[in-house]
């Protein structure tokens, strides 16, 4: 008996997975019935995981390996028939968590460069005079009519036989 279609939280090799306890589910290929299985969880070549024989007919599991954000692991699967024969090792995949805590998310702000010639006041109420607002208006403004002409332009590609369609 061999596990098929291995998925892990209802995908095949997900990334970004922010669960804690897994949902891992497969289908039987050969035998007539599941008797037990066996899971385990990899980093790399060290064992996280390995739950031993578990007598069930479900197939499918909630796991909880030890992890930390962006790990990134792999599952095997052994199931036994109903003669209580063991099978092969089948491939269960790969999946990755995804940033867990807020720790993990770090950004820099970003500002207009200084070569647009802006000049930040702070005594005025709104924190920026007039002169640099415009200047990076103009600034930001450029790059949204190229980045909407490139849009357009794409979108026309994608979609000329839907757009000859509705017409």
């Amino acid at each position: 008996m061999k596990a098929i279609n291995c998925k892990t939280e209802y995908r095949n090799n997900p990334i970004g997975i922010d669960a804690q306890d897994l949902y891992v589910s497969w289908q039987c290929q050969e035998g007539i019935m599941q008797s037990a299985y066996q899971i385990v969880v990899k980093k790399g070549s060290e064992i996280i995981l390995d739950t031993g024989k578990l007598e069930s007919k479900k197939m499918h599991a909630i796991i909880a390996p030890e992890h930390r954000s962006r790990d990134n692991m792999s599952w095997t699967i052994r199931l036994w028939d109903q003669d209580d024969c063991s099978g092969e090792w089948a491939d269960g995949g790969t999946f990755e968590y995804g940033l867990l805590n807020s720790d993990d998310w770090y950004a820099k702000w970003i500002e207009p460069s200084e070569e647009i010639g802006y000049q930040f006041d702070i005594g005025t109420p709104d924190y920026m005079n007039s002169t640099a607002l415009k200047a990076w208006n103009e600034k930001k403004h450029k790059k949204m009519k190229c980045f909407f002409l490139i849009s357009q332009h794409q979108f026309l590609e994608r979609n000329s036989a839907w757009i000859q369609w509705r017409k």
